[in-house]
């Protein structure tokens, strides 16, 4: 049996020691894409709740609410939104895509509490709500004087809602009369 033509033995450890580092990066790569993970974790968890609170201000008597902000699996850098149905208030939650069951009065009144809660969490003192409630949904209106107007003071929000036609300045007019407070 002839040796081979050059030294095995320290290839080997020239491949063996060509490995360690490889690993170490490996594994320095997913602990790096662990960390990305809780961050977003992290910052979703109060914009979730923030914006469950200003859906609720929108849209009390829905059984259709906002579950949250919630990573996409494995994903680092992507979230969805998450519907959290209830056949009935002591029913259990189904979560679904919000983008695939909401009505567009609803995805409407979802973006207005992403807004409202993006704008509480960084403390604006200002928002111009340009229609936040399309023309296309009146029964709506009521509830957003009522409950999302007269929210925005307390979290130390003022609103400008411009008041080009006459139905929404009637209604922040009355909204100012009932409460005290500017809207």
């Amino acid at each position: 049996h002839c040796p081979p033509p050059y030294p095995t033995r320290p290839l080997r450890e020239l491949r063996r020691a060509r490995r360690r580092p490889v690993r170490r990066l490996k594994a320095a790569e997913c602990a790096l894409r662990d960390a990305a993970a809780r961050g977003l974790d992290d910052r979703c968890e109060p914009r979730s709740g923030a914006t469950s609170e200003w859906w609720a201000s929108t849209r009390p008597a829905e059984r259709v609410g906002f579950g949250g902000f919630k990573r996409r699996a494995g994903g680092e850098r992507f979230v969805n939104l998450v519907a959290a149905l209830r056949a009935d208030p002591a029913s259990q939650v189904i979560e679904r895509d919000a983008l695939g069951v909401y009505s567009d009065s609803q995805l409407n009144a979802l973006g207005l509490s992403i807004f409202l809660a993006r704008a509480e969490l960084l403390g604006a003192p200002l928002v111009v709500l340009d229609d936040p409630i399309p023309g296309s949904d009146p029964e709506h209106r009521l509830t957003f004087v009522q409950n999302t107007l007269g929210r925005l003071p307390d979290a130390g929000i003022h609103a400008v809602p411009p008041t080009v036609g006459g139905r929404r300045a009637g209604a922040a007019a009355g909204h100012q009369q009932r409460t005290g407070r500017g809207a």
